[in-house]
């Protein structure tokens, strides 16, 4: 209804504009909201590397492998 007023007011070119302004602002809001939880998901997989070991999954980090490697009771070998 409101497009429809704004076209029988301003004309269709109007409607046109204001649906891609529209179109424009959720495409900026949208891909704001997508960067910052990126953001919060990297930061919180740096604390959680921090607080146990340094051992970062995400990131590759081997560490936890090696120190499970040098165990003398590995799997299958007790």
């Amino acid at each position: 209804m409101a497009l429809g007023s704004v076209a029988q007011t301003l004309g269709l070119l109007a409607v046109f504009q204001s649906v891609a302004g529209g179109v424009t602002v959720g495409a900026v809001l949208i891909a704001g909201i997508g960067l910052l939880e990126r953001y919060r998901l990297r930061r919180s997989a740096g604390e959680d590397a921090s607080n146990h070991g340094g051992v970062d999954v995400a990131a590759g980090d081997d560490a936890h492998h090696a120190a499970v490697g040098s165990s003398p009771l590995q799997a299958g070998r007790h």
